[in-house]
C-alpha cells in the first residue's frame, strides 16, 4: 500500500492530465455531435475490420473441412448420375420396360504423395481397401481422366497416371465413334500420343478426346485431353496424335476411384471366348 501511494505522489501530475484528457474526450464525445460521429464511425469500422479478420482465419481453419464434404458430396452425385447406371431397358412389342442397375460408383479421395517428372511417374491416394479401394479401379478428378489403381494397402493405395511409360489407355473422341490407344513418351507431362487411329477418323485440331468403355475401367465420355496436332503414319496408314491433357498432373488434390460393379460379369464372359 505504501508503495502504491509513494507512485501515486510521484507522477500525480501526469495523473492528472491523463484524466483530464479522458474527461475532455467524453465532454466533446458527448456535446459535439460531429466528433461524436466520427468516433462512432471509427468505431465500426474497426469493429467491421476485426470481424472480416475473425471470419477469414476461421474460414481458413476450415477450408479443408469444407473441401473434404464437396469432395464427398460429389462423389454422392457422381454416384447417382445416369451415367453410372447399366440400362436394363428391353423393349417387346410396344411395351418399354425401363430399368436401371447401378454400374460405376464412386470414391472420394486426396493425393498425398505424387511426382511428375519422372519416366514412371506414381501418385499416392490416403485410401486403401477399407475403404472399397482395388487394384485396376480408374482414377478421375473434376478436370478428367488421372490413370490406374496399381497397388493396394490397408488404408492407402498407389496410381499410375497417364504420364508413367507403361501407361496405355483406350480413348475415342467426342465427334465420332472411332478410338486409339494413349500412351506417354515421358518429354511433358501436360502431353500424351494417341497412336492407331485409322485414318478415315474425322479429326481437327482442338477436338475433344475422352475416355472409351473399352478400358473397362472407365465410364465412356470422360476428358481426356484435346488433338493439338496430327499426321497420318505412311506405313500403316493410320493416324498419330498428339494430345494436351486436360489434367494438370502437377497440382492434384482432390480425386475420385471409379469402381465398375459389372467389370468382373463383362471379364468372365469375354474370356469365354479365348478359350
Amino acid at each position: 500500500m505504501r508503495k502504491l501511494i509513494l507512485f501515486l505522489v510521484r507522477y500525480n501530475t501526469a495523473i492528472l492530465f491523463l484524466l483530464l484528457q479522458v474527461l475532455a474526450f467524453f465532454v466533446i464525445y458527448q456535446t459535439r455531435s460531429y466528433q461524436r460521429s466520427s468516433m462512432f464511425t471509427l468505431n465500426a469500422e474497426w469493429s467491421g475490420k476485426t470481424i472480416e479478420l475473425y471470419n477469414n482465419i476461421d474460414d481458413y481453419i476450415n477450408l479443408s473441412r469444407i473441401n473434404k464434404n464437396l469432395a464427398r458430396e460429389n462423389a454422392n452425385l457422381k454416384s447417382a448420375n445416369k451415367d453410372s447406371y447399366f440400362s436394363l431397358t428391353s423393349r417387346k412389342d410396344t411395351i418399354v420396360d425401363t430399368l436401371y442397375q447401378l454400374q460405376y460408383s464412386y470414391i472420394e479421395a486426396r493425393v498425398i504423395n505424387s511426382s511428375f517428372g519422372k519416366r514412371n511417374n506414381y501418385i499416392t491416394l490416403n485410401k486403401g481397401s477399407v475403404h472399397g479401394i482395388k487394384p485396376d479401379m480408374a482414377v478421375t478428378c473434376i478436370d478428367g481422366v488421372i490413370g490406374i489403381v496399381k497397388d493396394v494397402s490397408k488404408h492407402y493405395s498407389t496410381v499410375v497416371p497417364l504420364i508413367h511409360g507403361r501407361s496405355l489407355l483406350s480413348v475415342g473422341f467426342n465427334n465420332s465413334s472411332y478410338f486409339g490407344s494413349m500412351s506417354w513418351d515421358g518429354k511433358d507431362f501436360r502431353h500424351a500420343q494417341i497412336s492407331d487411329v485409322p485414318r478415315e477418323a474425322p479429326l481437327s485440331v482442338g477436338d475433344t478426346i475422352v475416355s472409351d468403355t473399352r478400358s473397362l475401367a472407365l465410364p465412356g465420355n470422360l476428358v481426356v485431353g484435346t488433338i493439338e496436332s496430327f499426321e497420318l503414319d505412311p506405313e500403316d496408314q493410320t493416324y498419330n496424335l498428339e494430345v494436351r491433357l486436360s489434367v494438370n498432373f502437377s497440382a492434384l488434390d482432390f480425386v475420385y476411384v471409379i469402381d465398375n460393379l459389372l467389370k468382373v460379369e463383362q471379364m468372365q464372359l469375354e474370356s469365354q471366348n479365348e478359350e
